[in-house]
């Protein structure tokens, strides 16, 4: 048993400075400009990521396209069987089955951990734990802290699991020449933050796109987009807000200013926003879009809710709503399967390398178990059965197989039986 790595445990909670990771960077979305947009994506590339996380955070809090699509990339993921398996295939040793129970237990207990401890929100479950460590494909990086404890025999177990936010980060040292260090911002160390103890916090990231993890997370390719689209979001709401109620206009021949303003209050008391009293026969003219056509601010909208589908989904039929090359919309909704399979790859990853085997090397001295993620691609049964159609028309095809494939029992006797083709002819043939 590796009793060295045992003591190693620093369980020493450290409390990140929440007043520059959370509110000196609120609100950093309100009035964002392109200038404030350009300061933001600097002060990341020297390591300070507090404002940029902070704009991330509120990008999805927004806009609700883009919370749909980030939220559906992680449910994919997170929706997918998960099992602790032996790491090499058929292991059976006792050793190896007394591993596995101890990560379900592990598993189980930081479920029902959080409900034992008082800020019960503060805590993870197993599941949250899931979805908090894929926070890292959209954002770059993912940080939890756990909290481990030990039993009389001296058996380390992580009983709790605590989400830290991104904004409470910073990357490089004293020098700051070391672009890939994480580093917490404490009270005690503003600058440059304090080292992370190993086994004690998980650290997940996005290396779908190598360099420096501060430039990492498919939302800064996204953050322009984001920029122009709240800018025709605002311009349409302004032009919503001055011509989107039709004026009350009175056209008068009337000279007289005293008539003329009695007709003003006259308007105001039906409390409209506005009203216009005009010579007779000088109506103003409101801009309004003309017959058949939108307004360019919806042009612009459209756009960047397709290349927000593109980004983070793989496909834009989702945002489209309507059938699209890859399909129609409705079987486009889900993540391409390509990129579910590697997040859940990147997901397993950092498991088994920051959870799974530290805790089986602190209590076994080695790690004889893993987490798996089954990425199955569902199968498209529809497209399969037009296959096996067109097949039928040029090879006669075994209708043991047809069954076999599509799983198809065979009736029993006096069993009721369903088809639409006609008595005498199968769908692929003949039947005998």
């Amino acid at each position: 048993m590796n009793w060295a790595m045992r003591d190693a445990i620093d369980n020493t909670r450290k409390e990140p400075f929440w007043w520059p990771s959370q509110q000196a960077t609120s609100q950093v979305s309100y009035g964002l400009t392109p200038d404030q947009l350009a300061g933001y994506l600097t002060k990341a590339n020297n390591g300070d990521v507090r404002e940029l996380q902070a704009l991330y955070r509120e990008m999805i809090e927004k806009d609700a396209t883009l919370a749909s699509l980030v939220y559906t990339r992680k449910l994919a993921v997170s929706s997918m069987p998960m099992e602790f398996i032996p790491i090499i295939e058929g292991d059976e040793s006792l050793d190896t089955a007394i591993q596995i129970a101890e990560c379900e237990k592990m598993r189980d207990q930081l479920s029902q951990s959080k409900i034992q401890e008082p800020n019960a929100f503060e805590f993870s479950t197993w599941y949250e734990l899931i979805m908090g460590l894929l926070d890292a494909i959209p954002k770059g990086y993912a940080v939890y802290e756990l909290g481990y404890e030990q039993d009389a025999a001296g058996f380390w177990t992580p009983l709790t699991a605590r989400f830290v936010d991104q904004a409470s980060f910073r990357f490089g040292g004293v020098d700051n020449l070391r672009p890939f260090e994480i580093r917490m911002i404490t009270e005690n160390s503003l600058f440059p933050g304090e080292e992370l103890p190993p086994r004690v916090y998980v650290t997940a990231y996005n290396k779908n796109n190598t360099g420096y993890p501060a430039r990492a997370g498919y939302l800064r390719a996204a953050l322009f987009m984001y920029l122009f689209k709240n800018m025709g979001l605002k311009s349409f709401a302004a032009y919503v807000e001055k011509y989107g109620i039709p004026p009350v206009i009175i056209e008068t021949d009337v000279q007289n200013q005293k008539a003329i303003r009695d007709m003003q209050e006259a308007i105001k008391n039906f409390g409209e926003d506005m009203a216009l009293v005009v010579p007779k026969g000088s109506q103003p003219a409101f801009p309004t879009p003309q017959r058949g056509t939108s307004f360019p601010q919806e042009h612009i909208i459209d756009l960047v809710n397709k290349e927000y589908a593109k980004l983070i989904l793989g496909q834009s039929a989702t945002t489209e709503q309507a059938p699209g090359k890859l399909g129609t919309s409705s079987e486009q909704a889900e993540l391409r399967y390509d990129i579910m399979a590697a997040d859940a790859t990147s997901l397993e990853t950092v498991i088994n390398s920051q959870i799974v085997r530290p805790f089986m090397e602190l209590n076994h001295g080695e790690c004889k178990v893993k987490l798996s993620i089954v990425a199955e691609q569902p199968e498209d049964m529809k497209t399969k059965a037009e296959t096996f159609k067109i097949l039928a028309e040029i090879k006669a095809i075994p209708e043991a197989f047809i069954d076999e494939e599509f799983n198809i029992p065979q009736p029993g006797e006096g069993d009721a039986v369903t088809s639409l083709h006609k008595k005498d002819t199968a769908l692929f043939g003949k039947r005998a």
